[in-house]
This record gives structure tokens, sequence and C-alpha cells, in this order.
């Protein structure tokens, strides 16, 4: 899998990056005007360009950002990366978002990992999770706590499809809880 795997060409469109050269990249301002850039936005563009400097067979394996000052929405930013490491296995970048001239955004540092196999880590999570449909939505849950009327006025909007695992709430007519 390479960092150009998305579902949606608008969020494909938005974080794109432009190659300067010399590991300098370019960043769309955001789609939306809210006045401030978008962190996730900001974040998706620092990767992709730290994608870029990197083999294609080694998909980004973690990172962290650090979020510094404020973007301006109608603005792009500059990327720039700085190649830390290059190993057998991993490859490990620096990308920085900057504005207007010496104005740090958000600093991410990425690894990149080649794929071994080895023994799984992870716990397969609860056996409800792989159901999700069957799961109690948002609105389930807010209708629990804070009346029905104030579930569905939250519920939709927030325009997300959030289910919850385990907490135990019981809807009458359904099989969500417990």
């Amino acid at each position: 899998m390479t960092c150009e795997h998305f579902v949606d060409p608008d969020v494909v469109s938005a974080v794109d990056v432009e190659d300067l050269g010399q590991d300098r990249f370019r960043g769309k301002p955001s789609p939306i005007r809210i006045g401030r850039s978008y962190g996730g936005q900001l974040v998706a563009q620092a990767v992709m360009a730290a994608c870029r400097t990197v083999d294609p067979e080694r998909p980004l394996h973690s990172l962290h950002a650090n979020f510094v000052l404020p973007g301006d929405s109608d603005q792009g930013v500059t990327v720039a990366v700085d190649r830390l490491r290059d190993g057998q296995s991993f490859a490990t970048r620096r990308a920085e978002a900057w504005q207007r001239e010496g104005r740090l955004l958000v600093s991410v540092t990425a690894s990149f990992c080649s794929p071994a196999s080895g023994p799984d880590h992870h716990d397969a999570g609860p056996e409800a999770a792989r159901f999700p449909e069957a799961l109690p939505t948002l609105a389930d849950y807010l209708a629990t706590v804070g009346g029905q009327a104030r579930a569905l006025r939250i519920g939709a909007a927030a325009g997300i499809d959030m289910r919850f695992v385990g907490i135990g709430i019981n809807i009458p007519g359904s099989d969500h809880g417990s």
C-alpha cells in the first residue's frame, strides 16, 4: 500500500502536494475557508510530502505531530522534508509545514517500515465490533443520557456514524447493549 491509496478523490485533492524539488513541496489551501487551517489537512499534507521521499514499498508505520501555530486557510503551505534515516527496514522523515516566510504550523515525524512477517501482537477486539451496524448509534446513546430530542438534534448535526461497543445501553426493541 502506498500513500496514494485513498477512497475519495476530493480528499486526495485536498491533501495532495506539488513537488518543488529538493524535498520541498507545496500544499493547497483548505477547500473550506474557515479562517484557520484544519490540523488534519496540515498533517495529511506533511505525511504526503514525506511519503514522496520514501520507497513506495515502505508504508507509513507511525507518526507524531506537533501543532505549533495556527495557519491561514486561505493560503497554501510549503512542506520541507528532512530525510533523517534510511535503514534496511525503516525510514524516518521529519516534515514541517510553513506559511508566510518562517511561520511553522506543524512538525511531523514519520516512520516507514518494510513489510515483514512476525508475531501478531494486537488484540482482536470485542466480537461486537465485527458487526458495527448492529451496535448503538450516537443518537441511541444520547437518547439514553439526554433525551430523544437532543439525541436527534446532535446526531443529525454530527454527520458521522459513530457506534459504541460494550457500554451496556439497552434500547427497547433492539439487541443493543449488554
